[in-house]
C-alpha cells in the first residue's frame, strides 16, 4: 500500500488539520507517495472537506494527480543547469589562469628583449607553444594529457628524427600539462638556437621514469648529445626563469640544468600526481 513519504508527511498533516479546524476550504500540495523501498511517486494532492448539516466534518474529497513526468522533467533540467554552471565557472578560472599566464609570459619576454622584433617572434613562439597544450588538452575534453604527447607537440617543430622520447605512459593534469608545456618549449627552443637542434648531427633525448614506490616521484632527463660543447650563459635569461619557476612553484618540484662538453643536460624530479 502507498503511504505518505516520511519528508511530506508533516505539511500534510498540518494541512489536514486546518481543513478540519475550519481555517481553509480546501488545499492542494506537491507530494511523494512511497511505492516501494526506495522509490516514490510524485503527485498533485488536491483535498476538499464536506461537511454535515450540522456542519461537522463528514468526508474529505481528494483528486490526486500524477506529475512524476514533470517531476523528472525539472530535475533533468536542474542537473544541466548545475552543470552549466560548473563548466562556466571551470572556464572562468581557466580564462584568469590563461590570461595571467600571458600577461607574465608578455613581461617577461619584454624585459629579455629591448628589439620590438626580436620580442615579437620570442613573445609569438611561447603564446604559439601555450596554445597547443591547449590544443591538447581540448581533445580530451580538458581531462588531462600524457605526457609523452605534450613532449611530442611541444618537440615537433624540429623534426621526430632528432628526438628520442622513452619512458611509460604518464598522466598529467590540466595545470601539469600546462606548465610542462611551457617547459619543453623553452628547452626545445634553446637546444634549437644554441644546442644540439643547431646542429645537423644533434639529438635530443628525453627518458622519463617513476622511481621510489612509497612516495612515488616522476624523474625526467633532457639530453642533447652530438651538437658539441655548450657554454652557460652569462646571465639567467627568461626561459631559465620559466623552467625554474614552473618547475619549483607550479609543479613543486626541483630541477637542475648543466653545461657541459657533451652537451646540455636537465634533470627534472617531480612528485607524482596520483589524481591526475
Amino acid at each position: 500500500q502507498d503511504v505518505t513519504h516520511l519528508d511530506d508527511l508533516e505539511s500534510n498533516i498540518a494541512y489536514s488539520r486546518a481543513l478540519l479546524a475550519g481555517e481553509i476550504d480546501t488545499y492542494s500540495v506537491e507530494k511523494r507517495y512511497v511505492t516501494k523501498p526506495g522509490e516514490a511517486l510524485w503527485s498533485n494532492l488536491t483535498v476538499s472537506l464536506v461537511r454535515n448539516g450540522a456542519g461537522e466534518p463528514d468526508y474529505f474529497v481528494s483528486i490526486i494527480d500524477d506529475i512524476g513526468a514533470r517531476k523528472r522533467a525539472e530535475a533533468e533540467q536542474q542537473r544541466h543547469q548545475d552543470q552549466l554552471r560548473l563548466m562556466v565557472n571551470e572556464l572562468n578560472h581557466r580564462v584568469k589562469n590563461t590570461l595571467a599566464t600571458v600577461q607574465s609570459i608578455a613581461m617577461q619576454t619584454a624585459r629579455s628583449h629591448e628589439d620590438p622584433r626580436s620580442f615579437a617572434a620570442a613573445f609569438q613562439s611561447r603564446i604559439l607553444s601555450l596554445s597547443h597544450t591547449h590544443d591538447l588538452l581540448t581533445r580530451s575534453h580538458w581531462e588531462g594529457a600524457d605526457l609523452r604527447s605534450v613532449l611530442e607537440h611541444e618537440t615537433m617543430a624540429h623534426g621526430t628524427g632528432r628526438l628520442s622520447l622513452n619512458g611509460p605512459h604518464i598522466d598529467l593534469s590540466p595545470a601539469r600539462a600546462v606548465s610542462l608545456g611551457m617547459v619543453f618549449h623553452e628547452l626545445a627552443t634553446n637546444a634549437a638556437k644554441y644546442g644540439a637542434l643547431s646542429r645537423g648531427d644533434g639529438r635530443v633525448i628525453v627518458d622519463w621514469r617513476v622511481a621510489d614506490q612509497k612516495a612515488p616521484r616522476l624523474e625526467i632527463t633532457w639530453r642533447e648529445v652530438g651538437g658539441g660543447p655548450i657554454a652557460a650563459p652569462e646571465r639567467r635569461g627568461f626561459g631559465t626563469r620559466l623552467i625554474e619557476r614552473n618547475v619549483r612553484h607550479d609543479l613543486h618540484g626541483d630541477v637542475k640544468m648543466s653545461f657541459a662538453d657533451d652537451g646540455f643536460r636537465a634533470e627534472f624530479n617531480l612528485p607524482l600526481e596520483t589524481n591526475a
